[in-house]
């Protein structure tokens, strides 16, 4: 989130903000043409019985339609039917099997085994599926260590393996702030070999507060972006450029996605100053800002790719905390535009609705589903 900020004493895979646009350039194109996505709510995954949500994220949906909704709040994982009817929870917080500490997403393959990757354990925990509305624990993969790599989040496995990203802190000429590589393990935690690609890791605010030196990653700042696909493959992007590119879990690249006439978004001073107050705590940064950021913001500053295939990019507003989004298709073409009221994050999309983690008007957290049209 935009206005929310991230202290890493190393450099890691930076969590980035979104926003909307702020100053683009005055030209006419596909993307400033889109349409607005009006949403109309058709349904809400809330409290219900004993159970009380805390705070509902991560949501998939099964191949029967059951909605599964991670709550970082108790470490659970919910199932609701079809109906919206809440008929199971399961998971616990822990370092144990099948526990979690800080679980990234959660994401369905084959028979509809359920994979959740996580940040804190280095893991990626596995449930298989039981019956209608169980899940059952069936394994860990720790992430294997290497050297002078630090392993981050597991993409989704293939017949080819498991896909984990990497972080890099070795710093030369070609990558002056490490760079992220996908490794692929086997179910034994055995490197399997692949073909190694680098990403250039993103740019730092740098931070001295009392005595210490810190790093302060945000997605105002170009970063490398990777996101799973459902076959084992990604996409990545460096977000300073508005490119995609679609790569093996082996790491051969399939083909690239040039989003033409994607508008450029100058910095100006009321975008530093906006940044600025939301760092405050840390002193004027507006000099620095300036430095890592350049002329221009990134393309985008989230890059999310839905249950339908589809591929969200998220748009920047420095110094907001709502989220806006350019939508488009697998290969490319503009669909729409996404704009959320603050406190409001977009989860999945199945081709049909849009599922939302946000308040209800008494202020509970829920997963509200929308149907959406275009304005």
């Amino acid at each position: 989130m935009a206005n929310k900020y991230i202290l890493i004493l190393i450099m890691s895979f930076t969590l980035l903000g979104f926003g909307c646009s702020s100053a683009e350039e005055d030209q006419t194109s596909s993307f400033t043409e889109l349409p607005l996505y009006e949403l109309e709510r058709v349904e809400v995954l809330s409290d219900q019985g004993s159970l009380i949500l805390g705070r509902p994220v991560f949501t998939d949906i099964d191949s029967d339609g059951n909605r599964l909704v991670m709550d970082l709040s108790s470490f659970e994982i919910h199932v609701y039917d079809v109906d919206g009817t809440h008929r199971n929870s399961f998971g616990r917080e822990g370092n144990g099997p099948g526990e979690f500490q800080q679980p990234a997403n959660i994401t369905f393959g084959e028979n509809d085994s359920l994979y959740v990757s996580d940040f804190t354990r280095r893991a990626l925990i596995v449930y298989s599926k039981e019956a209608d509305y169980t899940w059952r624990h069936a394994y860990d993969l720790s992430f294997p260590q290497a050297e002078e790599a630090y392993p981050f989040r597991a993409l989704m496995p293939s017949e080819a393996g498991y896909p984990i990203i990497y972080s890099v802190y070795d710093q030369d000429d070609e990558f002056p702030n490490g760079y992220l590589t996908v490794k692929v393990v086997d179910k034994n935690g055995n490197f399997i070999e692949s073909k190694e690609k680098k990403f250039q890791q993103g740019n730092y605010i740098e931070i001295n507060t009392g005595g210490n030196q810190m790093r302060l990653g945000i997605g105002e700042v170009a970063s490398t972006e990777i996101a799973s696909l459902t076959d084992g493959s990604y996409l990545q992007a460096w977000t300073a450029t508005a490119a995609l590119h679609h790569y093996s879990t082996g790491g051969e690249i399939l083909k690239s996605i040039e989003l033409d006439g994607y508008p450029v978004q100058r910095v100006t001073n009321e975008d530093l100053n906006a940044l600025n107050e939301s760092f405050s705590q840390f002193g004027d940064l507006r000099s620095e800002l300036r430095t890592k950021i350049g002329e221009t913001f990134p393309a985008f500053s989230g890059l999310r790719v839905t249950n339908d295939g589809s591929i969200w990019l998220a748009r920047i507003v420095p110094g907001s905390n709502s989220q806006s989004w350019y939508h488009i298709t697998s290969e490319g073409e503009p669909l729409g535009q996404l704009q959320l009221e603050d406190g409001f994050r977009l989860q999945n999309y199945d081709g049909d609705s849009l599922y939302l983690s946000g308040e209800l008007e008494d202020g509970s957290p829920a997963i509200l589903r929308y149907s959406i049209a275009e304005g």
